[in-house]
């Protein structure tokens, strides 16, 4: 089992957990602590989340009723999955593992839209024609579901970033959903990046208004409303969002493999450039994040990067033996 799918399977099991002891607020703190300790647990466990209501919105289904009864199989093996729930868990990790686009075939029922997932893995980056017209074009390691219904045309952030080129088509609105926030466009050019706990959206140009969900296909009250070059920042299940106003070269620069920093806070932008590097960075104290950098870097440079915040801001490198490396005062 590989390291991404031994992560998938720890967030299967915290679900579990959670499910079945949703009162332990001790058992809530370590799952809050597994998500803090690496970005990849978070986009796991909401991968697990999503394909378990996928899967309870297609109850029934005999697709999804197979995929359940080779979970309960498999599971029978190990003593934590052997409970109803836990074959569940295990079945969406299936479902997960397949490609949720492997389960597509029900669209021939026509009962109900079922999502197409796209990603991309490594240093893949690629850009899709949707059957309406519309474009997604996704970052590296970035994932979306997809489902296009007569009514409205959605698509969920799994994952990663992507930028949206919208085709116009006023009798069904184009949501772009991530966590607990709905983006609501009907023909637009925007960018929504899930980083963590943090999402990002930056509108090119047109309009897009940004609401709170309300279950699965819900829309709540409206949070926001963007107009060109707005970006807004929040958390991805609520709060406040935190206006600017950007560059619209800057917002796309890692299409072509680049980012952009306009003094920007500096743990910012080395969240971001973690993203795009094996080699992640790491600032060793807390005075550190408050400071500022500027400039364009290569995605997947971290030691450039490094080596100019240091130069800047007259800081010492050091790496660690496993790669990492580390920032701080002299």
């Amino acid at each position: 089992m590989n390291v991404q799918a031994k992560i998938l399977d720890r967030a299967s099991q915290w679900f579990i957990k959670l499910e079945e002891h949703a009162d332990d607020q001790h058992l809530r703190s370590e799952f809050e602590a597994w998500l803090a300790a690496d970005l990849r647990h978070v986009a796991a466990y909401e991968k697990v989340r999503y394909a378990m209501s996928l899967m309870a919105a297609h109850h029934g289904h005999p697709a999804i009723e197979a995929l359940h009864e080779r979970a309960i199989k498999l599971g029978s093996k190990r003593e934590t999955l052997r409970k109803r729930a836990g074959g569940w868990a295990l079945a969406a990790s299936l479902l997960l593992s397949i490609g949720i686009g492997g389960f597509c075939v029900s669209r021939q029922s026509r009962e109900a839209v079922v999502p197409e997932i796209l990603a991309t893995r490594g240093d893949q980056r690629r850009t899709v024609e949707l059957v309406d017209g519309s474009l997604i074009s996704l970052d590296v390691d970035s994932e979306v579901a997809i489902s296009m219904g007569d009514d409205r045309r959605e698509v969920e952030l799994l994952s990663g970033q992507a930028r949206f080129k919208v085709a116009k088509d006023p009798s069904r609105p184009f949501i772009v959903m991530a966590g607990t926030r709905a983006v609501v466009a009907k023909g637009t050019d925007f960018v929504v990046n899930r980083l963590g706990t943090t999402l990002t959206v930056t509108l090119i140009h047109g309009r897009v208004a940004v609401h709170d969900r309300t279950g699965k296909h819900g829309l709540g009250g409206q949070t926001a409303e963007l107009y060109p070059l707005d970006s807004i920042r929040g958390g991805i299940t609520g709060g406040a969002w935190a206006y600017s106003k950007v560059d619209p070269t800057a917002a796309v620069a890692w299409q072509n493999g680049w980012l952009m920093f306009q003094n920007d806070r500096l743990d910012d932008a080395v969240e971001l450039v973690n993203r795009y590097s094996r080699a992640r960075i790491v600032l060793t104290a807390g005075g550190l994040a408050s400071l500022h950098v500027s400039g364009a870097f290569r995605t997947g440079s971290s030691q450039t990067f490094a080596n100019a915040v240091a130069s800047l801001h007259g800081l010492t490198i050091r790496t660690s033996d496993d790669g990492t490396i580390l920032l701080s005062k002299k």
